[in-house]
């Protein structure tokens, strides 16, 4: 997958303005990036068949030819709404207006849409777009994806990915082993899935055990607990409620289970030993990650020091006034996902661990050959893994480059 962050933005803006060139009168729904490609959800009234790709992907071909412009604008809701009127998107002009703050937009012609992330200067550095299916959502709504890349081997490796994935994703995975049932779209867990998420959550629990407490309870009297037996990070499983835009299995945020350590005490005595830990646990599960710094580095703290200690290099991830550390995966399509986080949330004088333990184990399905969370791998590698130095500055220092 291309390490261009603005690639499937671009395209996925493209095909939205091609839709609208192809079939006027469309309602555009949603255009995001998603699962290493891009998509369009739309409704329009009348019914059309599959050989619209073929046009569509004429157009996108003309719109990269041209190289048109794209401007950047930042509005307040009721102007960016306004405006989206104008260009006859009705149904994100309505989204605009429930968004907090100032509403980033993007304009490629006349093509006019909302839009976070950056997506370049022009439409002609999207590259090759191939557009891979059309689905009927229902009433009239429709969805088309694609994916972009720099160069025709880079595509043809995506559409390979594409091929296989069906018989790699963790959702069929889980459904083959008898981990869960989907019941009418609620994913049921059976007792093996239980089984194997409880040995991902033990795995993660046992390696932190050796440092911090683990309780069940109020978050807001950690600290006290902390304080009370000489200031011990204290950790706790929890449910993590935050929805995403994208739903992709257990590579949610919503309604996961999350393993949380906080500490209150020498933080970056524990910044050192959380950053080792994570270390262990994800090569344990036999994870290639690299990491990524949120921060501003004149503004040295806890994880700022531990990293310089550890001889640590993680990639720009860009500013933050409260530095942040994550882990990626990369899933079965080569995208990236945070399995964990440490947070230096200095104005509580806390650091938080976060770790995605479904997420963790939906990355096991999809990467690992023998697709399960087996107790007695977990435990030999362990074993290894304890015999090896992790203090070693230098060894470290070699796995995360």
């Amino acid at each position: 997958m291309t390490d261009h962050p603005f690639l499937q933005t671009l395209a996925s803006r493209i095909l939205a303005a091609a839709l609208s060139e192809c079939l006027p009168g469309l309602t555009i729904l949603a255009v995001e990036e998603a699962f290493g490609g891009f998509f369009c959800d739309f409704t329009f009234s009348h019914p059309f068949s599959s050989e619209i790709l073929i046009q569509l992907e004429e157009r996108i071909r003309q719109i990269v030819r041209e190289k048109r412009e794209i401007r950047r604008m930042e509005m307040v809701p009721f102007c960016a709404s306004e405006f989206l009127k104008k260009s006859g998107q009705i149904e994100r002009a309505a989204q605009a207006l429930d968004q907090e703050g100032y509403v980033r937009l993007v304009q490629m012609g006349p093509f006019v849409d909302l839009c976070e992330s950056p997506c370049g200067r022009h439409t002609g550095e999207a590259g090759i777009l191939r557009l891979l299916d059309r689905k009927e959502l229902g009433r009239g709504c429709y969805r088309i994806f694609g994916i972009a890349a720099l160069s025709k081997e880079e595509l043809r490796s995506q559409i390979q990915r594409w091929k296989r994935f069906p018989e790699v994703d963790h959702e069929s995975r889980g459904i083959d082993r008898g981990y869960w049932e989907t019941v009418e779209g609620e994913r049921i867990w059976l007792t093996p899935g239980l089984d194997a998420r409880r040995k991902m959550a033990a795995l993660w629990r046992e390696n932190f055990s050796p440092i911090a407490m683990e309780i069940e309870g109020s978050e807001n009297k950690q600290r006290l607990i902390s304080e009370s037996r000489k200031k011990i990070p204290i950790m706790q499983f929890l449910r993590h409620e935050e929805s995403a835009a994208h739903v992709r299995g257990l590579l949610d945020h919503y309604n996961s289970l999350v393993l949380q350590v906080n500490s209150f005490g020498d933080n970056e005595r524990d910044c050192i030993s959380f950053l080792q830990n994570v270390h262990k646990s994800l090569t344990i599960l036999r994870f290639t990650f690299r990491i990524r710094y949120f921060g501003k580095k004149q503004k040295e703290g806890a994880l700022d020091r531990a990293l310089l200690q550890l001889g640590w290099k993680a990639d720009a991830g860009g500013n933050s006034d409260e530095p942040r550390l994550e882990f990626l995966v990369r899933d079965s399509l080569q995208c990236e996902w945070v399995v964990a986080s440490i947070q230096e949330l200095r104005r509580k004088g806390v650091i938080c661990l976060t770790v995605w333990v479904e997420r963790n184990l939906a990355l096991v399905l999809e990467n690992d050959e023998e697709s399960m969370v087996s107790n007695q791998r977990v435990e030999n590698r362990s074993e290894r893994l304890d015999d090896h130095n992790l203090n070693d500055t230098a060894s470290v220092s070699r796995r995360v480059d």
